[in-house]
């Protein structure tokens, strides 16, 4: 079994050192981070606050943005990630066609590993976070049709 927590702390070394630059370069990726179990803190004291027993991260999920003028090869993105990480089961969020509720899951309160500027990754949080709470709305409306 792969140890995700490893995987994410070979990608945050890698993203340091500068070389996860020429992969996002090559794929065209504008904003790179991680989330989800992976990047949960391994401590006993926050393991109380989750509803299900604590377990270890099933997968290393991580979310992308690839530039609007660039055809998405997430496949070959997520092979090259895999060759930097190492062993480790990659799930890939496309923030170009995930839902806003995903989008603000992918990138709030998650790990940045890469921005083609400065500021890139924030800003695409706040991006984010205005759509939900923008389309809260429609949300809660689709909820009560289907609940009639």
């Amino acid at each position: 079994m792969a140890d995700h927590r490893a995987a994410l702390g070979r990608l945050l070394a890698a993203a340091t050192a500068g070389a996860l630059d020429a992969v996002c370069e090559r794929f065209g990726v504008e904003v790179l981070g991680a989330f989800g179990s992976a990047t949960d803190p391994d401590s006993p004291e926050l393991r109380a606050w989750f509803v299900y027993p604590w377990r270890a991260p099933r997968d290393l999920d991580l979310a992308v943005r690839i530039a609007a003028d660039t055809h998405p090869d997430l496949v070959g993105l997520a092979a090259a990630l895999h060759a930097v990480c190492g062993p480790a089961e990659i799930d890939l969020l496309d923030l170009r066609t995930a839902e806003p509720v995903a989008t603000t899951a992918g990138l709030v309160g998650g790990v940045p590993l890469y921005e083609h500027r400065p500021g890139a990754f924030a800003e695409a949080q706040v991006a984010a976070v205005l759509e939900e709470l923008d389309t809260a709305w429609l949300r809660r409306l689709e909820l009560e049709l289907l609940s009639s």
